[in-house]
């Protein structure tokens, strides 16, 4: 393995993209750096099925959609949405957040983030988060 990385699983992912999602969770949820790493490496009982039954269902489309091959542009921008949630809530590594997705590589989970995380300050795009969010997270206690 060469120095500056860190292998999760059997991908190898580098420290500058682990630190952006480091500071990404930063800026989201004013976590100090060392707790928002932590949140990030922790492993998790959840394998996201609720994050992506409840976007399924706000966009329409079955959890078969999300998870399949296809390239509308509706359902692609559903599992970008869904893949932004579960990498940058720090429920789900880049690697498990892409197997959940239908094993999904993880430099297409990174191009989510990065996209979604670049769009995420425009209205339509904050308020699609904030109600998908707010849906997943509202049965957490169920």
């Amino acid at each position: 393995m060469r120095m500056g990385a860190a292998c999760e699983g059997d991908v190898v992912t580098t420290d500058r993209d682990f630190k952006r999602m480091v500071r990404e969770r930063m800026a989201k949820t004013g976590e100090s750096y060392v707790v928002a790493r932590a949140q990030l490496r922790r492993p998790m009982a959840d394998d996201g099925s609720r994050v992506i039954e409840k976007v399924a269902q706000h966009f329409g489309c079955s959890v078969e959609d999300l998870t399949g091959p296809s390239r509308r542009s509706r359902l692609v921008w559903a599992r970008q949405l869904v893949m932004y949630l579960l990498a940058v809530d720090g429920e789900l590594s880049v690697q498990a957040v892409g197997q959940s997705l239908g094993g999904r590589p993880a430099h297409v989970v990174r191009h989510a983030i990065d996209k979604v995380g670049s769009l995420r300050r425009q209205p339509v795009v904050a308020s699609q988060l904030a109600a998908l969010s707010a849906e997943s997270s509202g049965d957490r206690g169920k």
